[in-house]
C-alpha cells in the first residue's frame, strides 16, 4: 500500500503508523461528539488493520452557529457564511439556502490542526466526513462492513464542501423487522452526505423504534419528511358506515375501492378511490387529522401531502372533476397551512393524473414544494434530449379520461417539466425530483425487462440529468429507486450519485473509476469492461441473447476476485442467466415455463438470502418474480 501523497502543506506532517489523530476539540452537542469520536476510532481501527498511513493531526470541529472564538488566524482565512444569529426562514424558498448555508463546511490547516468549521452542525459533521475521506481514503460503499474501502487520499485536504441542493433524500420508511438496517442506512447516509427522509405516516405510527430512529436522525441531522400515500391514516374507511359521501365516487357509487383502467396496457385492476376532496367537510375532517398528527410528531421537519397511490383513481362526482387532481392538493395544502399557525413545508407531488396543470393560476405559497415524478422509463434517451415531437405526449393530457402510466418516450417528461417550472414559479412552489434510476419494476408494456438486472441506466444519462435538474432551480432530490439496500451485485451507482449531489465533485466517470480500483485493486479495468459488455448485452431486450462466452469470461473474471465481491458477482451472472430465459420463453408465448423459470428464481434469492441481505432486499426481489407470476396468471384466467 502507497503512503498518502501531500501537498506540500501537508508534507510538514508527520505521517505515522499508530494513528495519533484525535478531535482535539469541539463545540457539538454531547451525542455528536460520542458518536464523531466513535466514528475516528473505527476509522483509525480500519485504518491500522488496512495498514493505512495516518498523518499526526488534531481535528477541530466546530458549528459556527455557536458564538464559540475562533483565533484570529483562521477567522482571516474563513470564506464560508458563519450562521450564528442567523434564523430559520420562514417561507421554504429561503429554507433551501439556510440549510445550504448550515450544511456547507470549509476545513483549515494550520500546523498541525485542522479546524472543521460547519455553517451549522449538519456541516460540522459532514465537514468531518469529508475531511477524514481525504486524509484516509476511506469510502462507505454500502451499508456493511464489507463494503468499507479505501481509495487513494487526496493531496489537499483544505476544502470547501458546500452541497448543490439544499435536500437529498430517499423514500424509504423504517420496519420493526428491518430495524437493524435502518440503523446501518442512517450512518451510510450522513457518512456519503444524504439529509431527508420521505416516511409513510401509516408506517411510521406503528413503528416501534421511532424515538431511537428520531434520536439518530436528529444526532446526524437527517430530516424527516413524513405522510406519503397515507390518506386512509387521515379518512379511516371506518367513515365510510357514517359518511359514505365523503368518499370517491365511481360509476355512480360511492366507494372505498373500485376498478380503475389502464389503457396503456389494456388493464383494468381494483384500486383505492381517492376521497371526495370537493365536499368540505371531508376537508376539514382530514385536514384537522393531518394537523393533529403533525402537532403530536414534532420529528416532522416537511408533510408530505400525497394522494393515494395510482391512477385514473380520481372521484368522479361533478365537482372534483372539474378541478385538475393537482390543483385539488395544492389547495388542501394550504388549508393545512392555515390551520397549523406555523412554517412548515409541505411537500407535493407532480406525476399520474397530477402531470395535469391547472388552467388557472392557483393562488400563492411558497410554503410548498412540488416534486416532479418522471416515473417507470427506460432510459433510451435523457429526458432534455431533442427529437421528440410535443404531439405525441401521452401522458398527463387525458385527465379526467384515463391517462397511460408508461411513457411512450424518455423525454416526454422533458415536456412536461418544461411546461410545469414556469407555473410553479408563478405559484410560488419550488420544484424537486423524485428519480428512479435503479428501480425495479415489472414492465407490464412487455418492451424490456432491463431494471430487474440493476445496472440501470448509464452514468451520463444519470450525472447529465441531475446536473440540469440544478440549472432548472431544483432544490430537492429523492432517490426513489427500490429495492433498499440496492448494492447488488456492487456499489457502483451510489458510489457516484451521493458524490455528484455536491459542489466541485469529481466527474461520475472519475469516481467510477476510483470505486474500482478500490474494489478490484489490479482488476479494476478488466471487471470495468466486463460488466459494460454484459450491460450493453441487456440493453436490446428484442433480442434477448446473451453470448454464452460472454457468461464463461465473467464468470472466469468474477472467480478471480476476493470475496465477498466473487460470490456476489457470480451469483448475478446466475441471476441475470435466469432472468433472461424467464423473458425469452415470455417473448416465445411460453408462459407456463416464464412461471416454472421465476419460481425457480424465488427459489435462487430464499437459497442464497444469507449471503445477498446485506446487499440487496432479497424480499423486494421475490416480490417482483411473483408479482410478474401473478400477473400472467391473471391475464391466463381471463
Amino acid at each position: 500500500m502507497k503512503s498518502i501523497e501531500t501537498s506540500d502543506i501537508i508534507c510538514v506532517l508527520k505521517v505515522i503508523i499508530h494513528h495519533n489523530m484525535i478531535i482535539e476539540y469541539s463545540n457539538l452537542n454531547n451525542e455528536r461528539k460520542i458518536f464523531l469520536n466513535k466514528e475516528l476510532a473505527d476509522i483509525l481501527y480500519l485504518c491500522r488493520r488496512n495498514q493505512i498511513p495516518v498523518p499526526e493531526i488534531n481535528l477541530l470541529i466546530i458549528d459556527s452557529t455557536d458564538p464559540t472564538e475562533l483565533p484570529q488566524e483562521i477567522k482571516h482565512r474563513l470564506k464560508i457564511r458563519c450562521m450564528a444569529g442567523v434564523e430559520k426562514p420562514d417561507n421554504f424558498t429561503d429554507l433551501c439556502e439556510y440549510e445550504k448555508n448550515i450544511q456547507t463546511s470549509q476545513s483549515i490547516l494550520n500546523n498541525n490542526k485542522l479546524w472543521i468549521i460547519g455553517g451549522g452542525a449538519e456541516g460540522a459533521i459532514y465537514g468531518f466526513y469529508n475531511a477524514v475521506k481525504k486524509i484516509t481514503g476511506i469510502r462507505w460503499y454500502g451499508t456493511s462492513e464489507s463494503s468499507v474501502r479505501f481509495a487513494k487520499p487526496a493531496e489537499i485536504i483544505e476544502d470547501i464542501y458546500r452541497p448543490e441542493l439544499a435536500f437529498r433524500g430517499f423514500e424509504f420508511s423504517p420496519s420493526e423487522e428491518k430495524h437493524d438496517f435502518a440503523c446501518r442506512f442512517l450512518k451510510w447516509m450522513v457518512r456519503n452526505g444524504w439529509n431527508l427522509l420521505d416516511i409513510n405516516a401509516s408506517r411510521w405510527s406503528v413503528y416501534p423504534f421511532r424515538d431511537e430512529f428520531i434520536r439518530m436522525c436528529n444526532a446526524f441531522g437527517i430530516k424527516l419528511a413524513i405522510g406519503c400515500h397515507a390518506v386512509e391514516l387521515f379518512v379511516p374507511d371506518s367513515l365510510f358506515e357514517t359518511n359514505p359521501e365523503f368518499f370517491g365516487l365511481r360509476e355512480g357509487k360511492r366507494c372505498i375501492k373500485a376498478i380503475v383502467s389502464f389503457p396503456d396496457i389494456n388493464k383494468k385492476s381494483e384500486s383505492r378511490i381517492q376521497p371526495c376532496y370537493s365536499n368540505p367537510k371531508l376537508r376539514d375532517i382530514m385536514t384537522d387529522a393531518i394537523v393533529n398528527f403533525i402537532n403530536n410528531h414534532p420529528e416532522t421537519y416537511i408533510f408530505s401531502l400525497w394522494p393515494h397511490d395510482g391512477i385514473n383513481n380520481w372521484c368522479q362526482c361533478d365537482k372534483c372533476i372539474t378541478k385538475a387532481p393537482y390543483e385539488i392538493m395544492y389547495n388542501l395544502a394550504l388549508e393545512i397551512t392555515k390551520k397549523i399557525k406555523r412554517f412548515l413545508p409541505i411537500e407535493l407531488l407532480c406525476y399520474s393524473n397530477m402531470f395535469l396543470i391547472p388552467e388557472k393560476t392557483l393562488q400563492f405559497s411558497n410554503n410548498t414544494y412540488t416534486i416532479f415524478c418522471p416515473y417507470l422509463r427506460r432510459y433510451e434517451h435523457r429526458f432534455f434530449d431533442d427529437g421528440f415531437d410535443e404531439k405525441k405526449l401521452t401522458i398527463g393530457t387525458r385527465y379526467p379520461d384515463p391517462d397511460p402510466i408508461n411513457p411512450m418516450d424518455d423525454r416526454e417528461y422533458g415536456v412536461l417539466l418544461n411546461r410545469w417550472l414556469p407555473y410553479l414559479r408563478k405559484i410560488g412552489s419550488t420544484p424537486g425530483i423524485f428519480s428512479y434510476y435503479q428501480l425495479v419494476f415489472h414492465d407490464e408494456t412487455e418492451k424490456s425487462d432491463r431494471s430487474r438486472y440493476l445496472y440501470h441506466p448509464d452514468y451520463k444519462i444519470v450525472e447529465d440529468e441531475i446536473k440540469k435538474f440544478i440549472e432548472l432551480g431544483v432544490k430537492v432530490f429523492y432517490d426513489c429507486s427500490p429495492p433498499y439496500p440496492n448494492f447488488w451485485p456492487d456499489e457502483k451507482f451510489y458510489s457516484y450519485l451521493s458524490a455528484i449531489l455536491w459542489e466541485q465533485h469529481q466527474s461520475a466517470d472519475e469516481i467510477i473509476a476510483e470505486y474500482y480500483r478500490a474494489v478490484a485493486g489490479e482488476r479494476a479495468e478488466v471487471l470495468m469492461n466486463i460488466l459494460k459488455n454484459i450491460s450493453l448485452s441487456l440493453k436490446d431486450r428484442t433480442n434477448p441473447e446473451i453470448p454464452e462466452s460472454l457468461i464463461r469470461t465473467a464468470k472466469g473474471i468474477f472467480s478471480n476476485l476476493t470475496e465477498p465481491i466473487s460470490n456476489r458477482y457470480l451469483l448475478w451472472i446466475d441471476y441475470i442467466q435466469m432472468g433472461n430465459d424467464s423473458w425469452k420463453a415470455l417473448k416465445n408465448g411460453d408462459i407456463n415455463k416464464m412461471i416454472e423459470i421465476e419460481n425457480h428464481i424465488i427459489n435462487f434469492f430464499e437459497k442464497n438470502r444469507a449471503i445477498l441481505e446485506e446487499c440487496i432486499d432479497v424480499d423486494y426481489m421475490i416480490r417482483y418474480s411473483k408479482s410478474v407470476i401473478n400477473f400472467y396468471k391473471t391475464r391466463e384466467n381471463k
